[in-house]
């Protein structure tokens, strides 16, 4: 016999589920198959699909990336640096800028 109690015991524990060596045994199989072992509403062991997710980017990190695919940081600070030298640069990378947030905007359906 095995023990539940968010994790497999040996012996019991205070709150622990009783569970057979047959049920553990199914259990691992299942975890090493790629699914998760998770509880039911009772606190027993159950196996459960593995489901991944991605991280969703925010609308800000969205546009810095659509800005790092033409701008370094390196580049970008250098044209904010000289802004007022170089007017022209300055200009081709906010109306880029501009373009980048418009098209996270409508990636992220905003």
């Amino acid at each position: 016999m095995k023990y539940w109690k968010q994790g497999f015991y040996e012996t019991p524990i205070e709150g622990a589920i009783e569970i057979t060596n047959e049920r553990f045994e199914e259990l691992i199989d299942g975890q090493n198959a790629g699914k998760i072992i998770t509880e039911d509403e009772q606190g027993r062991p159950v196996l459960t699909e593995c489901v991944e997710t991605s991280p969703v980017m925010t609308y800000e990190e969205r546009v810095q990336t659509l800005i790092r695919e033409q701008y370094s940081i390196a580049d970008e600070l250098a044209i904010l640096r000289q802004r007022d030298t170089k007017p022209d640069e300055f200009a081709a990378y906010f109306e880029y800028a501009e373009q980048c947030k418009t098209q996270a905007e409508k990636q992220m359906q905003l």
